[in-house]
């Protein structure tokens, strides 16, 4: 006889509300993003430290990362630094940049992709020049799902750096309501 399956309502989550993420996960992202933000390395003791995690679970982290080459360590080295899997990463990324949401449509996508992959490589000529014209940082950045995602920078050597900003920062125009409206002003 079959055992019939019942599912609580509480059991049953939403996509997107807490109780749908894994904390393991959650734990790995929140070191390969401490680790980017210290590009001469931390060590393992420091990472556990300053995300709080037990330095047991910390040492399972690095090594499943290390494992799969989204993290490195020397061989006579105790700090971790970013690995070779994240290059990929960053250019699986900033390949899909360009696409917007009317090429995506189209039958062929790869040539979209090229099209639009050349046009901001052209474009990022038009940036050097303007920042040599202007002595002043230039950006490009495209709409993409309801926010902004930035695509290339072409800093200013007298300028001052905006930190934290990088290719592929997101600025979500309408964080909670994407729907939303705005006002006219007549």
């Amino acid at each position: 006889m079959a055992k019939q399956l019942q599912f609580e309502p509480s059991s049953i989550s939403i996509p997107g509300e807490k109780g749908d993420l894994l904390h393991s996960v959650q734990r790995a992202l929140r070191v390969l993003s401490l680790i980017a933000e210290h590009p001469h390395g931390l060590s393992a003791r420091e990472i556990s430290t300053t995300l709080h995690l037990n330095i047991s679970t910390c040492y399972h982290i690095l090594n499943t990362l290390v494992g799969d080459g989204y993290l490195d360590r020397g061989p006579h080295q105790q700090l971790y630094l970013l690995g070779p899997q994240i290059p990929f990463l960053n250019n699986a990324f900033a390949q899909s940049l360009p696409m917007s949401e009317a090429s995506s449509s189209t039958d062929d996508l790869s040539s979209s992709v090229l099209v639009a992959t050349s046009l901001v490589g052209c474009l990022r000529s038009v940036l050097y020049r303007l920042t040599e014209q202007t002595q002043e940082p230039s950006y490009l950045a495209c709409w993409r799902y309801s926010e902004i995602v930035l695509q290339a920078i072409v800093e200013a050597p007298q300028a001052a750096k905006v930190t934290k900003l990088y290719v592929g920062s997101v600025i979500s125009v309408w964080p909670q309501y994407h729907s939303t409206a705005l006002p006219l002003r007549r």
